[in-house]
């Protein structure tokens, strides 16, 4: 039994008219967003940390930078505000993610030897699902159910986007 060459293109027709409606209706938005800020939240976290060393190389006398806004901007006018990263990153919040610098400052010199950087989606299963963070050694850790606790206490190395 032979099908007509009529019959192969409404048999494919349909075919592609299926994979159409599966695409549209039933393979959510958010899974690729979530793939993307999750590389560009890596990217940005390791922008952060040569940015600190580059903050602590010119700083001699204090160390790391303590605050996200310590790095400033393009164009930074002030002293503090040197432009080591893009305004965006330096906000703290970046392709669905916030950023928090935290560091400790030692008693007798006040020079920070150590910082941490940490980042979480700005809404957790949407913009993204791990925590990612870090530390002065510019490895980088993330925790797969979102949680910066679990991040920095299981130390699990983010090899995916490198």
């Amino acid at each position: 039994m032979k099908l007509s060459e009529r019959t192969y293109l409404i048999l494919f027709s349909a075919v592609l008219l299926a994979l159409v409606v599966w695409t549209v209706f039933f393979i959510p938005d958010e899974a690729p967003r979530t793939v993307l800020n999750l590389y560009r939240t890596v990217k940005s976290v390791q922008t952060l940390n040569i940015a600190e060393h580059a903050y602590a190389a010119q700083h001699l006398e204090a160390g790391f930078a303590c605050k996200l806004s310590d790095f400033g901007g393009q164009g930074a006018e002030s002293e503090l505000e040197v432009g080591f990263v893009d305004p965006v990153l330096a906000s703290g919040t970046k392709a669905g993610y916030e950023f928090e610098i935290a560091c400790s400052i030692p008693r007798e010199d006040r020079k920070v030897s150590s910082y941490t950087v940490s980042a979480v989606p700005t809404k957790p299963g949407i913009t993204g699902v791990d925590a990612l963070c870090s530390d002065q050694s510019g490895e980088i850790w993330h925790s797969e159910n979102g949680s910066i606790s679990d991040c920095f206490a299981n130390h699990k190395i983010e090899r995916r986007f490198r």
